[in-house]
């Protein structure tokens, strides 16, 4: 796993528009850092605590009303569906 990811990569990850990240961040919601003094990051750990909804010292955070991410098997028969329509 990569240590930070970029917008565009959490956008495919998570199935969201920029617009719904800006918004997650801007609530704080989702951390996210400027590491290269421009570009936006977000790192694995913030991502990972994002999702599943724990922190790294295992308590729980609340998650923004509304959010119904896919878990990993269902995001992994999507992208299955989407690849078999394909052809």
């Amino acid at each position: 796993m990569k240590d930070a990811y970029t917008l565009p990569e959490v956008e495919k990850k998570l199935n969201v528009t920029r617009r719904t990240l800006y918004n997650y961040i801007d609530k704080g919601y989702l951390k996210a850092e400027k590491l290269d003094g421009y570009r936006v990051y977000i790192t694995a750990a913030d991502l990972k605590e994002f999702t599943t909804g724990q922190t790294s010292k295992g308590t729980a955070i609340r998650k923004p009303k509304g959010v119904n991410l896919p878990t990993v098997k269902e995001r992994q028969r999507q992208e299955r569906q989407q690849k078999k329509g394909a052809q």
